[in-house]
């Protein structure tokens, strides 16, 4: 039942949602033809109509932009070959022989809700910021088998101390989608403990305004503990 019941409040809210904008752009037909029909007496009904529908869709994205136009980053793990994408938790099976796992892909993407947001986020995310992907508290090594490059340089690198991966990030894409992506792994001299790592996520920069500036980013990612499992 409940597998049921969230895509169904989906829907719903999908509905609701698009039911709002068209009350927002009716609204607008009926505040601002008055005021048209005022300053162009002389124009017929229809074109008043559609005046008045612009105006009120320019309020409504304009609406649309502040509230859900917030700047983010987004960090996607998948497991190769698997489907199914992890939900907060990211399971990886280690062989007890190599003591290694197997291939992850990360995707980090430059997302946001329209223009004004990507525009905020090429302002403050400049040259020289590093994603910083860290699990502290593990005892793993981690490994970039495969990632993107720039100016032939790999843009992910592993970071032995902080058991993760950083991210030579580098200017925003002029648009929103894929901005890096590594097929990664790990291996530990030591099996873990049936125990989750967390992973964290932090933006760094030289320049102490854009680390300031950084601080209101909205990072999203669909894993924040890694759990290590026998094959």
């Amino acid at each position: 039942m409940a597998g049921a019941y969230f895509p169904l409040k989906k829907r719903l809210g999908g509905v609701a949602y698009e039911a709002a904008k068209v009350a927002v752009v009716a609204w607008g037909v009926l505040f601002f033809d008055p005021f048209i029909q005022s300053i162009l007496p002389g124009w017929p009904e229809g074109l008043r109509y559609l005046l008045s529908a612009l105006v009120g869709a320019l309020m409504l994205e304009g609406i649309l932009q502040f509230l859900f136009g917030w700047p983010r980053l987004s960090a996607t793990w998948s497991i190769k070959d698997d489907a199914v994408l992890p939900d907060r938790e990211l399971v990886a099976r280690m062989s007890l022989r190599a003591k290694a796992t197997q291939v992850m892909n990360l995707s980090i993407s430059a997302s946001s809700g329209g223009w004004v947001a990507h525009l905020l986020l090429r302002a403050i995310v400049g040259n020289d910021t590093t994603l910083h992907i860290r699990i502290n508290e593990s005892p793993l090594q981690p490994f970039v088998d495969y990632c993107s490059d720039r100016d032939g340089a790999d843009t992910v690198q592993p970071n032995d101390s902080t058991h993760g991966f950083d991210v030579d990030l580098g200017n925003v894409p002029a648009r929103a989608g894929q901005w890096h992506w590594a097929v990664v792994r790990w291996q530990a001299k030591v099996f873990p403990d049936d125990l989750p790592f967390n992973v964290y996520y932090v933006l760094d920069h030289e320049n102490k305004v854009r680390r300031f500036l950084m601080r209101f980013l909205w990072m999203s990612t669909n894993v924040r503990t890694l759990r290590i499992v026998r094959k």
